[in-house]
């Protein structure tokens, strides 16, 4: 089975400081943020900015704890994910088993737009955390 993603649905950064962040992004570029909320569960403040067909999510840990946090932590704010849209999680999910690849989400969960996602570990990916996320 050949799958191949649709497009690179947001590229993910790590932030300290996410209003400033958006200031920056805002002041510089022009862009505003369409969505902000908290998500509980992952200890983290997420918001995002539309950029063409794409989008930037920046995300803020709540605690040093958090993926996020500890993330900042050992590597510093920076990139943190690649998301990409695809048609079929639970396809790509299969596929990529059979090709031996470490899956973080083997069951896809809802992320920050609603949207079912699953990460691959960046072991399997050349160090590169990769997101699928299905529309």
């Amino acid at each position: 089975m050949k799958l191949k993603p649709k497009k690179i649905a947001h590229i993910g950064i790590a932030v300290e400081d996410l209003d400033e962040t958006l200031k920056i992004f805002s002041d510089l570029f022009g862009l505003e943020c369409k969505f902000r909320k908290v998500i509980e569960e992952q200890q983290i403040e997420v918001a995002g900015v539309d950029i063409g067909e794409s989008s930037l999510e920046f995300f803020m840990p709540l605690t040093r704890n958090s993926t996020v946090g500890r993330f900042i932590e050992k590597k510093g704010p920076g990139l943190h994910h690649i998301a990409f849209e695809v048609d079929s999680i639970k396809d790509w999910i299969e596929k990529l088993e059979k090709d031996e690849v470490k899956i973080i989400d083997k069951k896809p969960r809802k992320g920050a737009s609603n949207h079912l996602i699953s990460f691959l570990h960046p072991k399997s990916t050349g160090g590169i955390l990769i997101e699928l996320e299905e529309y």
